[in-house]
């Protein structure tokens, strides 16, 4: 009832059974005690029945709510003790313990019941008049059911909870554990909005659910697949149209390498909120990973026609468009990255990125142009490469990446300068690559191929003792089976022999070899084979070679001495 409503009904009762003191007190003394009723018409007669048989009304209200009380038993004991299940009390402990109208997920978590125990349960309560389903509309005009109890009935309640204290402690602690859940999520979110962290929850329901999605990522980096799974299990129970959640889900599972499942609950998530880009820009990610860049490029455009010109997703699509090998357009996309400005994203970090994918786009792109012998382009690229590496790693001294980067265009780049210039352009950059005591396998990698070509050339300046100094310095760091293996064999075989010079008098037309004249008056003579000069030549520019002195490590062969390694020192008259 009303609250007037009900003031009236106190005063005709009393007025009826003769407690005309009561009846004619003012209407702002009544109105507090018919709201202590919870304006019950039932209540407030038994009420004003036991003032008139002399009770003092404070009495007779404590009695209301005792759970050994007359009213008690008559409305609510047998029904409580005789007819319910288990689960439906431990839903009226959880509402009553809580205070407040409950959203199903929160109800679900405080309770300790599964979403099917507690449907089960809620509906049985329903039925007795003993919970109220209540429906509100939300800020974004959906509709949301809380569940509450009628205040008489969460006395009653309270009551009997309080006299069974194993039941009240875990409950209370349940509650308390919604509370920080709450405050756990509200400072999770609105970091980054591509966070994983970030999951822009609003309702209590989403709040708590988040903190379940964030605990299951974190049981996954900690190792805890199965502890994962079962806490996204959770948070989809507590709230089930919350597609944040399954975002964090699939990118678990994509992690774990369960494709099929990351793409079922990516789908259920896009369903969900197919106009989220944050969806979809997590989704291209996740095909990147799989190197399915076809289907990466289209997540991310869908992501970028949600919102355009927004770094982060600029950068995912120019990422994606390199390795698709479309470098015109990933660096037009990377460099509007930069331009557009990073939002809410940490600057310093999102340069970082942006640089080091525009250092290896344009070292990929040059890559391209010497597969078509376009090398002066080739060598602009790389040049363009260094700059951009550069600027990565100075922002990211710390990033392994950015510096990763570095080493692999300054690599790519002396090679080139080498093959152009000579040692002394291309030696800074070969140093630049090396790594003094190298722990990652990258490290190592680009340490055992520079130091292969650098140890080369100086072999060639005639620089031996140097040579040697990086020769073992990259030996350390050879893997079984590297593509380096072979050139560091050579090397080895280049620092166990002795050389000596011969000057090439004779070639075969055609054939690809002649024969070598040791310069040491000895006569003795050596077979030259096209494929031992250093560095590698072709056969016509070989046949051009007719008086050349070479430096030779000379082998015993089947039909005489066999020139190795022959580097050319200079041309005579002939």
């Amino acid at each position: 009832m009303k609250t007037a409503d009900a003031t009236t009904l106190l005063r005709t009762v009393a007025r009826e059974k003769g407690a005309i003191s009561l009846a004619v007190l003012p209407d702002e003394v009544l109105a507090p005690y018919v709201d202590r009723m919870s304006r019950y018409p039932l209540a407030i007669k038994w009420v004003v029945g036991q003032v008139a048989l002399g009770k003092d009304i404070n009495v007779a209200l404590g009695d209301l709510t005792s759970s050994t009380g007359d009213v008690a038993k008559f409305c609510f004991a047998h029904v409580f003790d005789s007819l319910l299940s288990e689960n439906a009390r431990l839903v009226l402990y959880a509402l009553a313990a809580y205070g407040k109208p409950l959203v199903r997920g929160v109800l679900s978590h405080a309770s300790n019941l599964a979403v099917e125990e507690l449907d089960a349960a809620l509906r049985d309560l329903s039925i007795a008049s003993l919970v109220v389903p209540t429906q509100q509309t939300k800020a974004d005009g959906t509709i949301e059911t809380r569940y509450e109890l009628l205040p008489l009935t969460r006395e009653y309640i309270y009551s009997r909870l309080q006299a069974h204290p194993q039941i009240f402690r875990p409950i209370k602690s349940r509650i308390e554990m919604v509370w920080n859940l709450i405050e756990e999520a509200e400072r999770a979110g609105k970091q980054y909005r591509y966070s994983l962290r970030d999951m822009g929850a609003d309702t209590e329901e989403e709040k708590v659910a988040a903190t379940w999605a964030i605990t299951g990522y974190q049981k996954y980096q900690a190792g805890d697949y199965d502890g994962a799974v079962e806490a996204f299990n959770r948070a989809a129970q507590t709230a089930p149209h919350f597609p944040a959640i399954y975002r964090n889900w699939a990118t678990v599972e994509s992690e774990a390498g369960f494709y099929e499942k990351a793409d079922e609950l990516m789908k259920k998530a896009t369903r969900l909120n197919p106009h989220d880009s944050r969806l979809w820009f997590v989704w291209g990610n996740i095909e990147k990973r799989r190197q399915r860049y076809d289907r990466a490029y289209e997540c991310l455009k869908k992501a970028l026609e949600l919102a355009p010109n927004d770094a982060p997703i600029l950068g995912a699509l120019g990422e994606v468009e390199k390795r698709r090998g479309n470098h015109e357009s990933a660096h037009k996309l990377l460099t509007s990255a930069l331009k557009e400005g990073a939002f809410d994203v940490p600057r310093r970090r999102h340069e970082i990125v942006c640089y080091t994918s525009l250092a290896d786009n344009s070292r990929r792109w040059a890559e391209s142009l010497l597969r078509d012998q376009r090398k002066e382009e080739c060598l602009t690229k790389l040049e363009e490469a260094y700059q951009y590496a550069v600027k990565a790693a100075e922002l990211g001294k710390d990033d392994l990446r950015a510096q990763d980067t570095l080493r692999e265009v300054c690599l790519d780049l002396a090679i080139r300068y080498l093959n152009v210039d000579g040692l002394e352009r291309a030696r800074p950059y070969f140093e630049r690559t090396i790594v003094r005591n190298p722990r990652r396998a990258k490290e190592k990698r680009s340490v055992e191929a520079a130091c292969h070509y650098l140890a080369d050339a100086l072999l060639e300046a005639n620089q031996s003792e140097e040579a040697r100094k990086y020769y073992n310095l990259g030996r350390k760091c050879l893997s079984e089976g590297t593509r380096h293996a072979e050139h560091y064999q050579e090397l080895a075989f280049e620092f166990s022999h002795e050389r000596t010079n011969a000057r090439l008098y004779h070639i075969v037309q055609g054939k690809g070899y002649g024969f070598l004249e040791f310069l040491d008056s000895s006569g003795q003579t050596a077979f030259l084979h096209f494929s031992q000069v250093i560095p590698k030549t072709s056969l016509e520019d070989f046949e051009a070679m007719k008086g050349t002195v070479f430096s030779i490590i000379p082998e015993k062969g089947d039909k005489g001495p066999v020139a190795k390694r022959a580097r050319p020192i200079r041309e005579v008259d002939k």
